[in-house]
């Protein structure tokens, strides 16, 4: 249900957005950090009773607010059924969802930690199973934890607006749409999503979910191959829960041998946040070896990284409960951060010196209250999370919020060298051009297409030199220009 907090929390990120002449969000967060508890005592007395009644983000329904991924296994698979013969349903169909049959949708929270042998008798008919290997990988991110980042980033969103006043946002790893269920509503209206899945089922639960979606069914990496060109340096948010595990079959799919990533959650962290605008935002939940590990390897992945991306600020997530029960991923306690990166429009010639620490995996020593719980055992940098972590290392405490997002400060003064590269130019002639303006309108209202991007002229150089903003010349850049430009903090 819609809490007093959440409530207070949506008319702060609407007002952030219109402050009046002379105030800035530095005020506003001082008045709200002074008088928060007093704001929502008054209005848990007079709207207590209608909070109630009104469903809350990341909420299963307005008729049932628990979240359905802490439902027992029974209440989960039941669940998974009925919103399965739904979607089979409405796919037969070719219509969208009633009210009631989305409140049902909403209610999946897929087969990870379940056993689908009592269950595959009950599948709908030519709808797609759950795959084996879904049962160990598949974590969808929690209700709650998406509720917390769509919470934290609303209040960025005024940073992020694009030339068309519009926020183009990408998830490339859909799931069944935690996180575009999150970023909905009120303070979401400029956002424009754009999706990608590779499961079949999760694709067809999603597409039940949100018809008018932009969803392109298949793996990351044939996204990236047949839209990637089209997109790169346009998008301006980017919001993630990557797969955690070894990279499939789909790994020659995207033709940049760079991004040759053993770990899925490796490759999609580098190739999206590639993809951003000069300053835009990108947000990832993935394992904690990323920013602690001290392997040769982890070192050289958060160097790839941080020379074209800025940590922004980092949060280590509660793995387990106390009591011994796992925090936020049923039947898993996954030790997982999450990170916010800004894009820095280009490469630094080596690593910032303020981003030394993070570099070596010192990040949680110089913040150490941004590890939202108490360390257990000891840290030995884990990034597989389909193994035991080593040396017991959990961190325990109950999530509930996410305390308030201050970005560290981007360098003042960094010389940024454009991603310069050529084009393959048959890769650019299969390229899908339309895209369709989506801003998951639940009530189901027609959607304007908008227009498709500028083309390229055989070289990716006009997105990137243009977002660099040199003071002169205007003229574009010769190969391996560079120019000099200055970053504000956010």
């Amino acid at each position: 249900m819609m809490t007093a907090s959440r409530f207070l929390d949506v008319i702060v990120g609407v007002v952030r957005q219109h402050l009046p002449a002379g105030v800035s969000t530095r005020d506003l967060d001082g008045f709200m950090d002074r008088n928060r508890g007093l704001m929502e005592s008054h209005i848990q007395r007079q709207l207590g009773g209608l909070l109630a009644r009104l469903p809350g983000p990341g909420s299963a329904s307005a008729e049932d607010p628990e979240l359905p991924e802490l439902w027992t296994a029974a209440k989960r698979t039941a669940a998974n059924l009925a919103a399965m013969v739904v979607a089979a349903k409405l796919g037969a169909e070719r219509r969208n969802p009633t009210a009631q049959e989305r409140a049902t949708l909403r209610g999946y929270s897929g087969w990870g930690g379940l056993s689908i042998e009592g269950a595959a008798s009950k599948f709908p008919e030519g709808f797609p199973v759950p795959e084996a290997r879904g049962l160990i990988h598949e974590y969808y991110t929690p209700s709650k934890v998406a509720a917390e980042i769509a919470r934290a980033v609303r209040d960025l969103l005024p940073t992020l607006t694009g030339e068309e006043g519009v926020i183009h946002a990408l998830e490339p790893s859909a799931g069944i749409g935690r996180m575009l269920s999150a970023f909905s509503g009120l303070g979401f209206e400029d956002l424009i999503w754009h999706a990608a899945e590779w499961s079949e089922l999760s694709g067809r639960m999603l597409r039940a979910l949100y018809p008018k979606l932009d969803l392109y069914q298949g793996p990351f990496e044939r996204w990236i191959r047949e839209r990637g060109p089209n997109w790169t340096g346009r998008l301006h948010l980017i919001v993630s829960n990557p797969p955690y595990g070894a990279r499939g079959a789909a790994v020659a799919e995207d033709p940049d041998r760079e991004y040759r990533e053993k770990r899925a959650y490796a490759y999609f962290l580098r190739r999206a946040l590639d993809l951003l605008a000069p300053s835009g935002l990108g947000v990832f939940l993935i394992p904690s070896g990323f920013l602690t590990a001290r392997t040769g390897e982890m070192l050289t992945l958060r160097e790839k990284v941080l020379r074209r991306h800025h940590l922004a600020a980092a949060f280590r997530l509660p793995s387990v409960k106390p009591g011994g029960r796992e925090a936020l991923f049923p039947g898993a306690m996954l030790v997982t951060d999450l990170l916010f990166f800004r894009a820095r429009g280009g490469e630094l010639p080596e690593v910032d010196t303020a981003d030394r620490g993070i570099l070596e995996g010192s990040y949680y020593r110089e913040f150490p209250r941004h590890i939202l719980g108490r360390e257990l055992g000891q840290d030995a940098g884990d990034d597989d999370q389909t193994k035991k972590p080593r040396w017991g290392y959990q961190v325990e405490g109950e999530f509930s919020r996410l305390p308030r997002l201050v970005e560290r400060p981007i360098c003042a003064e960094c010389r940024i060298t454009p991603l310069l590269k050529e084009l393959d130019p048959k890769l650019a002639r299969n390229l899908r051009m339309g895209v369709m303006r989506t801003s998951l309108d639940l009530d189901g209202d027609a959607l304007a297409p908008i227009s498709p991007a500028p083309p390229r002229s055989g070289s990716a150089w006009t997105a990137t030199w243009r977002s660099c903003r040199p003071a002169r010349p205007r003229s574009p850049p010769s190969s391996g220009a560079s120019c000099t430009r200055r970053c504000a903090p956010g």
